[in-house]
């Protein structure tokens, strides 16, 4: 019993530093996705306003660290989007 408690700590933790490295690489890429809109933002079109897209309904009840992933999937999603629309509005 304490070696299946251990082995799960242990998971824990390893499961927590991992997540605590997306966290840091989704910030990295938040901040290089803001230097490069500054850099380019002489040779990009204006933001035309787009309207929303509705959103999917979600599952309102998950586990916290189901919670915790899919606040990351959306921060990946929101900077992949950002992205494209940076890329589509380059005036080259």
């Amino acid at each position: 019993m304490q070696t299946e408690n251990a082995s799960s700590a242990k998971r824990e933790k390893q499961i927590l530093s991992e997540m605590d490295s997306l966290e840091s690489a989704i910030a990295d890429l938040n901040s290089v996705m803001g230097e490069a809109q500054n850099r380019l933002d002489s040779v990009l079109r204006p933001v035309e306003d787009q309207p929303e897209k509705p959103t999917n309904s979600v599952e309102k009840n998950l586990v916290p660290f189901a919670e915790n992933l899919r606040s990351f999937r959306y921060r990946v999603v929101n900077q992949s989007n950002s992205l494209r629309n940076m890329l589509d509005r380059l005036e080259l």
